[in-house]
């Protein structure tokens, strides 16, 4: 929840200009060829005019087919229809001037006044009507009064749409809306709107209409009508915010006033600004621009003009990134972030990470391979500024070298059996670095250097031995600009190995039940020694080392136990998995160690059933407060973490299933088209408090759904027992189709409160949505802290046009 009020009226144009436009073009382009080239394809009774210049014909059908001549007019009566390849043209009447050569097809109006027969043209799937169309043969021309269509969500209306040759065509009284009503809630509306066809649409002016009744207005729109990305009016909105950060006083503001610009398919600009009430003005620059297999990058740059006092005070903050491919083995790596002033993002920003982000960070790095040696470079630099404390860390240049895991005796040959020498490894790297560290007092320069080198080997006996083992050298001087410092240049040596025994046994039940038709236990032991030393030297090489510190032993035995629970499915002759239950054990022996060698031992289980989750965790300890070994391991640390969860799904939304398809995997499960994986019986979202209510809106794809969350855990440390309960619960559910509900709660178990305090409820939401025709209303409220906290939000939205909308929240502390 923002912690300011913010009023937002967020308007997209979403103009009937533009499917008015793709689909009046449909009328254009089809409307002759249906017309005139079907009159040269004679495939039915033929009526001739042998008047023109070239004898034409026309391919009609009519149920009842009456025809007269009325002079130089030729009449068609009866459900007629004009056919050619996709196009259709009907009516229930049809009159064809021969002289003018206009055709015009209109419908029947009765004694009482119904119509009947209204003229409809179809293409494929795209299906326009009016009350009368008339075509012009000769010059191409034509005009459809009472035009509708209908197109994906959206309803297109023109009173009257007159084509202007081959590439132009004018629509009067257009409008655009989702409302399927024959008198729509809502709708954009424009009285002249110029259509230039796989180019663009023009309107002026554009008024978004309630009941028919204005209610905001822009000049003029000019929307594209091209398929690929296009030029065009960034969309604006208008609202209020905060003047400053953590403020009190609030202003208005025009938001996102520009232009967007893209010339070319490898770049694209946007030009905006911001007009501010009081404060002033910010402008904003965007460039985006991309290669593929060469590159890529992004720039940002947003200045401010802050109205104060004592003059105007000018700020900008910018961030850049950069991406460039040299071929396939090298790359230049480059972004930053720069500011003027520390608080010009926190005054500027609508986004919480950058409102959050006090550290700016600038990298620069370059990087080839060597694929067919193995080596690596690497180049970087790279700047650090903290700013609240004004600490500057800054690296330049950090240069490194490596060499990857080689085998030390060369590969194996193709199609040989590798010999366990192939399985013996060498590495090493160098690695330069220079660091300059600047705060408000000291000023600091190091320059550090640093080498190794490694023998490694990796062998597996047999599928269930495993050894590992390796020596690792490496030398580092802390500072190469001084010579001062008893350990300023040390190396260090490290030997490890590590012997590992590890199977799977597998264990198969097959009960008489409906739909199960195995249960598997699956266990896997593993036992596992490790030995390290190391020592550290003053010197620089293996041989020539001082050795002042003693070699660091550990040996350490690992002991691990998994056990897992599988049910085999059988629904609809298809087989599934479903893992039921998970028991881990572990615990380790420290032969070095003195005291409590013996390590404690975690244990962990998970059942999983259905709507059912339960989560155990168990640290036992096996000795005393004196550290002598006990008989039975004692509990130190217990922790419990179980849900249940329900939902009955809403038969009411399948349209908004079918937006958003989802696949059902064998074990009940369900998977969204984003890979979002759902077990049975569980809702995705398990979202509390305003995470769930205000960042996205009630989901309505279940109509009934209940949650319920208890944690537990019980800690000893130091003979001090600590203790943490709390319960959280959540419920959705909807009401007569067009109310739907959500509350949240989330309540302390382990408080000296008595149980109906307030103190005792950390977080608590009451979400209530209304669904209208059009449009949906929701509000959101903290209920136990709204007479001294004021936290509530509402927002108004249309449902297809979601970026239309109204927004009021208010978050104010106690008084």
């Amino acid at each position: 929840m923002k912690d300011y009020t913010e009023t937002t009226i967020s308007i997209v144009i979403v103009l009937c200009v533009s499917v008015t436009a793709n689909e009046s073009t449909i009328e254009r382009n089809n409307s002759r060829p249906a017309i005139s080239e079907s009159v040269a394809n004679v495939s039915r009774p033929r009526l001739a005019d042998n008047t023109s210049k070239d004898k034409e014909t026309f391919d009609f059908k009519a149920e009842d087919y009456v025809h007269s001549f009325m002079g130089d007019s030729l009449i068609l009566r009866g459900n007629t229809s004009v056919l050619h390849r996709d196009a259709h043209l009907s009516a229930a009447e049809m009159v064809y001037y021969r002289k003018h050569r206009i055709l015009i097809a209109r419908a029947l109006v009765d004694s009482v006044g119904d119509s009947s027969g209204v003229p409809t043209l179809k293409q494929g799937k795209d299906v326009i009507r009016g009350s009368q169309i008339v075509y012009q043969m000769d010059t191409g021309e034509g005009t459809i009064f009472d035009g509708q269509i209908h197109f994906k969500d959206g309803f297109y209306r023109g009173e009257r749409i007159k084509t202007r040759g081959e590439t132009e065509f004018h629509v009067h009284s257009g409008s655009y809306t989702t409302c399927d009503l024959s008198d729509p809630h809502f709708d954009f509306y424009s009285p002249n709107i110029k259509v230039l066809v796989g180019d663009m649409a023009i309107a002026r002016p554009v008024y978004l209409r309630i009941k028919a009744n204005r209610v905001a207005v822009v000049p003029f729109y000019v929307f594209s009508l091209r398929e690929n990305r296009q030029s065009g009016l960034l969309t604006p909105s208008f609202g209020q915010r905060r003047t400053r950060f953590g403020s009190r006083e609030s202003e208005w503001e025009l938001r996102n006033l520009g232009y967007y610009l893209a010339p070319s398919e490898y770049w694209d600009l946007h030009l905006a600004a911001d007009l501010r009430q009081h404060s002033g003005w910010l402008g904003r620059i965007g460039l985006a621009y991309a290669r593929r297999y060469y590159f890529d990058g992004t720039a940002n740059i947003r200045i401010e003009k802050r109205q104060a006092t004592h003059g105007n005070i000018w700020q900008w903050w910018t961030d850049v990134r950069h991406n460039q491919q040299f071929g396939e083995s090298a790359s230049l790596r480059t972004n930053g972030t720069f500011h003027s002033s520390k608080n010009v993002v926190r005054n500027n920003s609508n986004r919480l990470n950058e409102r959050l982000t006090r550290t700016l960070r600038s990298n620069l790095g370059f990087n080839k391979r060597w694929r067919e040696s193995g080596y690596s470079l690497s180049i970087n630099a790279s700047r650090t500024e903290n700013l609240d404390t004004k600490r500057f860390d800054t690296v330049f240049p950090e240069i490194s070298l490596r060499r990857n895991r080689h085998s030390l005796f060369g590969s194996k040959k193709r199609g040989d059996v590798p010999s366990w020498y192939h399985r013996i490894y060498y590495n090493g790297s160098v690695r330069l670095r220079n660091t300059r560290r600047s705060t408000l007092s000291e000023k600091t320069n190091l320059t550090s250097s640093e080498m190794s080198l490694g023998l490694s080997t990796q062998q597996r006996p047999t599928e269930w031995i495993s050894i590992n083992s390796g020596l690792t050298q490496r030398w580092r001087d802390a500072n190469l600009r001084s010579s001062q410092g008893p350990y300023k240049s040390i190396g260090n040596t490290r030997a490890n190995f590590a012997f590992n025994l590890s199977q799977t046994l597998y264990g198969m039940f097959e009960p008489a039940a409906s739909h199960v038709t195995a249960i598997r236990h699956v266990i896997k032991p593993d036992l596992g020694f490790n030995y390290q030393a190391a020592r550290s030297d003053t010197g620089l090489s293996i041989g020539h080392a001082r050795h002042l510190f003693q070699w660091k032993k550990s040996r350490r035995l690992t002991m691990r136990l998994s056990n897992s629970f599988w049910l085999k499915l059988l629904h609809n002759e298809e087989e599934s998995k479903l893992r039921i239950a998970q028991i881990n054990i572990s615990s380790s022996y420290d032969f070095d160690r003195v005291k409590r060698p013996l390590a404690d031992l975690i244990s962990s289980i998970a059942v999983n059933a259905g709507p059912f989750n339960t989560r155990f965790k168990l640290r036992s300890e096996f000795y005393d407060a004196t550290d002598k070994l006990r008989g039975m391991p004692a509990i130190r640390q217990f922790e419990v973490n179980s849900s249940f969860r329900f939902y009955v799904s809403d038969f009411q939304n399948k349209a908004n299933n079918s937006r958003n398809p989802q696949t059902l995997n064998p074990d009940g499960s369900s998977e969204n088209a984003r890979g979002a994986v759902r077990a049975p019986g569980m809702r995705v979202n398990e979202g509390y408090g305003y995470e769930n209510g205000l960042n996205r809106d009630i989901d309505r794809s279940a109509q009934r759904q209940l949650q319920i969350g208890h944690y537990y855990s019980r800690n000893k440390n130091f003979g001090r027992i600590l203790e943490r309960s709390w319960l959280r619960t959540s419920a959705t559910w909807s009401w007569r189709r067009s109310w739907h509900i959500h509350y949240s709660l989330n309540y302390n178990l382990n408080s000296d409160y008595h149980l109906l305090h307030q103190e005792r409820v950390t977080a608590e939401l009451l979400s209530i949505q209304r669904e209208f025709h059009d449009w949906t209303a929701t509000f959101n409220v903290e209920p136990t802290r709204f007479a001294t906290n004021r936290n509530f939000y509402f927002k108004v939205q249309l449902k297809d046009i979601p970026q239309i909308r109204l927004e009021r929240g208010d978050h104010r502390g106690q008084r």
